[in-house]
């Protein structure tokens, strides 16, 4: 069962990002660790940290 985005939709970033699906749900994994039960704190991690991905990778 997919999540339904709430908040701030990382998935279309990741996208953008041609992050692997595989690199998403390894990040998913980690953030529902930290934030288990604040869906917002949880989708804003996630944006920041696709996010850095696309900055590291412009260098």
């Amino acid at each position: 069962m997919k999540n339904k985005i709430e908040y701030f939709d990382y998935l279309n970033e990741a996208q953008k990002n041609d992050l692997k699906d595989s690199v998403v749900k390894s990040l998913e994994r980690q953030m529902r660790k930290k934030y288990p039960k604040d869906k917002m704190m949880f989708e804003l991690k996630m944006l920041k940290a696709i996010n850095s991905f696309r900055l590291l990778s412009l260098n």
